[in-house]
């Protein structure tokens, strides 16, 4: 298991069940963002994400797209994470790490 001391704090799953929970999560990762160690980048495979607004953007107070799904690496070890979450139907979403590996 990588032990970044960037991005330690981060490797949780953060279970996001209403919009406030969404707006308290966006605030978490963006304090990341702002202090350079996650950096907002395309999917693992690849692709693009799925958002209209780059995640620097993105509305705290909400008025957000349906599905929001961004992905972040870490600039230390190059972990990656993924902020997703269905805000139209209200089913949630989750913060969480997606791989362990350099």
């Amino acid at each position: 298991m990588n032990r970044c001391d960037k991005c330690r704090e981060l490797a949780v799953l953060i279970r996001i069940r209403n919009p406030q929970e969404l707006k308290n999560t966006i605030k978490y990762v963006r304090e990341y963002v702002a202090k350079g160690v996650l950096i907002e980048c395309t999917s693992p495979l690849g692709k693009a994400s799925v958002n209209h607004a780059s995640f620097v953007n993105l509305s705290i107070e909400g008025v957000w797209d349906d599905y929001l799904k961004y992905y972040f690496k870490c600039v230390n070890c190059y972990r990656m994470f993924s902020l997703c979450a269905e805000t139209y139907h209200g089913v949630g979403g989750t913060w969480e790490l997606l791989n362990e590996e350099k």
